[in-house]
C-alpha cells in the first residue's frame, strides 16, 4: 500500500505490490495458515477473516484519517492486489480440491514461505515481526 503511495502511477505500482507479497512473505512473520495442522477449520476461517480486516482497516486508517488521502480507493486496490496471492490460494486451502490456478498459487505461496529457510512464526514473535514491518511501512509512507 504504501509502494502504491509513493510510486503512484498504477501499472507500475500494482504488480510492484504483487511481486512485494512474495518478497515480505521471506520476512519470518505469523498468518493464519501457522500451525493449520493445529487448528480447526472455523479457527482457520476467523483469523483469515481478521487478518484481512485488520489490513484493510490500517489501509484506512493511516492513509485516509491520518494522511488525509483523496485515492483511497487505489490504496484499498493495491491492498487487494497485495493480498491476492493469500486471496488465490484459499479455495485449495479450504477444500483441498486441486483447481489449476488455485493449486498452483498455492504451491508458489507454500514455496515463498519455505525456500532457504521457514518464514512463518509462531505467535507472538511473528506478529511482532508483522508489526515491525507495518511501522516502517507507515514511517515510510508519512516521510
Amino acid at each position: 500500500r504504501s509502494i502504491a503511495m509513493k510510486i503512484g502511477n498504477p501499472a507500475l505500482a500494482l504488480p510492484i505490490c504483487l511481486l512485494s507479497h512474495f518478497l515480505l512473505d521471506k520476512i519470518p512473520h505469523w498468518d493464519p495458515l501457522t500451525n493449520k495442522a493445529t487448528k480447526n477449520f472455523s479457527r482457520i476461517l476467523k483469523e483469515i477473516f481478521c487478518d484481512y480486516l485488520l489490513s484493510y482497516l490500517l489501509v484506512i486508517l493511516v492513509f485516509g484519517v491520518m494522511l488525509q488521502r483523496s485515492d483511497m480507493f487505489y490504496l484499498l486496490i493495491a491492498a487487494f492486489i497485495s493480498q491476492l496471492p493469500d486471496t488465490l490460494e484459499a479455495p485449495f486451502i479450504l477444500t483441498k480440491k486441486h483447481y489449476p490456478v488455485f493449486y498452483q498459487v498455492y504451491q508458489l505461496q507454500h514455496w515463498s514461505h519455505d525456500v532457504l529457510f521457514n518464514a512463518r512464526l509462531n505467535a507472538p514473535w511473528g506478529v511482532v515481526t508483522q508489526i515491525v514491518v507495518i511501522l516502517i511501512f507507515i514511517v515510510w509512507a508519512l516521510t
